[in-house]
């Protein structure tokens, strides 16, 4: 049996529903390698503890907190008593492949420069499954981390001596949106990659944090917008970050052009900023912005003849690289619009 460096963190709270399926997920992967998993329960009152009390053997470490301390606190527990190389995380009502952890492993003793590694995954529990492809590359993710949190917290693999040398934890300050504010801090000392590969899979349910939490999440995510955009010199007003917040979530099925016209200029007032900041790497950000540009404008026409102007004017659009007939074709349908 092959030896992993590596510990899987999980942390429990009334979990018990979901514990059977975990411990027979990680028993087939313990099969197959050797590494240590630290289980905390969190004052569970379902008789999560009892379970895993039962559940203990050489590779299974269980701690128990005598009152329930929360996640950060649990998380942060577990993180200042490993002493592996790698430290893996997994919630409790979240499965992984039999080799997620030898692949991570692997990729992250080849390359040294990579501080936090994830990958895709699958969610499930909702009658259909649906894989979740996030950013790859490191410039990619710099960039996705100023919209978003690109990185599911089951999926990941930290560099122990990274978090150790900085003194890095889970903050309470940032509570229900701390490992999007953890990954933010990683990426100051190296790397950081999601893996091309289906390694975790997802449980969904109306249990989990981000359905009970979503206001206090939103909350804490606008505060780390907020923060982010510093970076480039902005300090966004309540509007500009609610706007922000939805560029990646949702939009209003019958936008208005001064809707569009508002994302227009908020996009293009990001790549400026950028370019005197030069905090995000380029072309890495206007490739996401362009992205996020075309989303929003694809499709939207039917708002009015002023819109071919938005479109063609602005300097997120594709319109510059149109063929001479394209550009034609784009002006006759501009016409025909007032008709």
């Amino acid at each position: 049996m092959e030896k992993l460096d590596v510990t899987l963190l999980i942390p429990c709270y009334n979990a018990l529903a979901y514990l059977p399926a975990l411990v027979q997920n990680i028993e087939a992967c313990l099969q197959k390698y050797s590494f240590a998993v630290l289980v905390i329960d969190d004052g569970s009152t379902d008789g999560s503890l009892a379970y895993l009390q039962s559940w203990q053997n050489e590779f299974v470490t269980l701690l128990k907190n005598e009152e329930n301390k929360g996640l950060i606190h649990t998380l942060n527990r577990g993180l200042e008593r490993i002493n592996t190389k790698y430290i893996a995380r997994l919630d409790a009502d979240d499965l992984m492949f039999l080799d997620r952890l030898k692949t991570q492993v692997t990729y992250m003793d080849k390359h040294e420069d990579v501080v936090l590694c994830g990958s895709w995954f699958v969610s499930f529990g909702n009658d259909v499954e649906e894989i979740s492809k996030n950013p790859v590359e490191d410039e990619e993710l710099h960039v996705a981390l100023l919209f978003r949190c690109p990185f599911l917290h089951s999926s990941v693999i930290m560099r122990n001596s990274v978090l150790k040398k900085n003194a890095l934890l889970y903050e309470k300050k940032y509570l229900h949106a701390e490992d999007y504010a953890l990954w933010i801090a990683l990426q100051k000392f190296g790397k950081i990659v999601n893996l091309p590969q289906v390694l975790t899979k997802r449980r969904e349910h109306t249990h989990q944090i981000t359905q009970q939490y979503a206001q206090g999440m939103k909350a804490t995510t606008l505060t780390i917008y907020a923060q982010q955009l510093q970076k480039i010199g902005i300090l966004p007003t309540e509007q500009e970050l609610e706007m922000h917040y939805a560029l990646t979530r949702s939009a209003p099925e019958t936008p208005t052009l001064a809707y569009l016209q508002n994302i227009d200029a908020w996009l293009c007032k990001i790549q400026q900023a950028n370019a005197q900041y030069k905090a995000y790497p380029e072309p890495a950000l206007t490739h996401y912005l362009r992205e996020l540009w075309l989303r929003h404008m694809a499709g939207k026409a039917g708002v009015g003849k002023y819109f071919y102007r938005l479109f063609a004017q602005s300097p997120l659009s594709p319109y510059k690289d149109y063929t001479s007939w394209g550009k034609t074709k784009f002006w006759v349908k501009y016409w025909l619009s007032d008709r």
